[in-house]
C-alpha cells in the first residue's frame, strides 16, 4: 500500500505492511484505511489505523469487499454474500464492536455502494454486466420505499462518486462504445449529463475541495479536470498528472482513494510483488567448515 503524490512519486503507507490487497477506502477524517485482503479464508475487509497502527479484521464469513466509509468515519459499508445468494450491502462500526446491519438488498446483485456527504442517501450499483446491464440507483432511508434510478438503460453505468455538496455525481458509462466519465445532477439526473473524459476514463473521484475531478485510464494515467460545481456544472479539459502502470486498477470500481488535502492518492503498488532479493555468499565452503567446527 503506497501514497502517491501528484507527480507520481510513491512512498509506502507502512513499509512493513504487504498483502494481497483488493479494494480500499480512506476514512473521511484520514485516520483509517479500510481494505479488502485475500487470505486462506477468502476476501475479507480489514481496517488499518494510519500510519503504522494495528490492522483489525472487520468481516467474517462470506466474501466481503469494496468498502466505503460513512461520513462520520465511524462506520464502514461493504458488499458481502454472507447471507447467501446474491451480494448485498451491509454497514458496521469500524472497530467491529457491533454486528453488521443490512444496508440494502435487491433482487439483482448489489456490486457497489457509496454515500452522500450528509449521510442520508446511499448510492448503489446493481448488476454485473453481461445480459443484464449495470445500473446506478439511490435510496434514502425513511423517504424511499424503493430505490430511485439515477442512470439506467441498455448501457453499463458504474463507478458513481458524489461531489461535495451532494448536488452532482460522477459515474462511468460505455454508451459511446468505451468507458468515459460523465457528471449529472443528483436531484435531477434526467436533466442532462456532461462528459468529462475525452479519450477514455474510469474510476472517478471528486477532490474534497470540489474544484477538481480525478479519474484514470487503462493506460495507467491519472488525470484531473478543473471543475465548477454549484447551480450548474462545468469542466475544463482534463490533464495528465502522472502515469503509474504498476498500481492496481479496477475498471468497474475505484481502486484508489484521495487524502484529505487532495495532494496524495492511496494505491496498491503491484510492482513490489515482482521484486526479489539476490544474495551472493563468498567462500561458502570455508564459511561452512568454520561453522561445523
Amino acid at each position: 500500500m503506497v501514497l502517491v503524490d501528484r507527480t507520481g512519486r510513491m512512498t509506502p503507507v507502512d513499509s512493513a505492511w504487504r498483502g494481497k490487497f483488493g479494494t480500499l477506502a480512506l476514512s473521511p477524517d484520514g485516520a483509517r484505511l479500510a481494505v479488502s485482503v485475500t487470505s486462506s479464508d477468502g476476501e475479507q475487509v480489514w481496517v488499518k489505523q494510519l500510519p503504522t497502527g494495528p490492522l483489525t479484521r472487520l468481516t467474517f464469513g462470506g466474501a466481503a469487499n469494496r468498502p466505503a466509509w460513512a461520513p462520520d468515519s465511524r462506520r464502514v459499508a461493504f458488499l458481502s454474500s454472507r447471507a447467501g445468494g446474491r451480494r448485498r450491502a451491509f454497514i458496521q462500526r469500524f472497530d467491529g464492536s457491533a454486528e453488521a446491519e443490512s444496508l440494502f438488498a435487491h433482487a439483482r446483485q448489489v456490486d457497489e455502494v457509496t454515500m452522500t456527504h450528509d449521510g442520508r442517501t446511499a448510492i448503489f450499483r446493481l448488476g454485473s454486466g453481461g445480459s443484464r446491464t449495470r445500473d446506478i440507483v439511490a435510496f434514502t432511508a425513511g423517504v424511499d420505499t424503493v430505490p430511485r434510478a439515477l442512470v439506467s438503460g441498455v448501457f453499463d453505468e458504474f463507478g458513481a462518486d458524489v461531489a461535495p455538496g451532494d448536488r452532482w455525481f460522477a459515474y462511468v458509462s460505455n454508451e459511446s462504445g468505451r468507458s468515459e466519465v460523465y457528471v449529472r445532477r443528483l436531484d435531477d439526473p434526467g436533466a442532462g449529463r456532461t462528459q468529462v473524459s475525452v479519450d477514455g476514463g474510469e474510476e472517478p473521484r471528486w477532490a474534497h475541495s470540489g474544484r477538481e475531478l480525478f479519474f484514470r485510464t487503462r493506460r495507467g494515467e491519472m488525470l484531473v479536470a478543473d471543475v465548477t460545481i454549484g447551480a450548474t456544472f462545468s469542466a475544463r479539459p482534463p490533464r495528465v498528472l502522472f502515469t503509474a502502470s504498476n498500481t492496481a486498477t479496477d475498471p468497474n470500481h475505484r481502486a484508489y482513494d484521495l487524502t484529505r488535502d487532495d495532494r496524495r492518492f492511496v494505491m496498491v503498488n503491484r510492482a513490489v510483488n515482482e521484486i526479489g532479493e539476490l544474495v551472493l555468499v563468498l567462500n561458502w565452503f570455508d564459511e561452512l567448515r568454520g561453522r561445523s567446527r
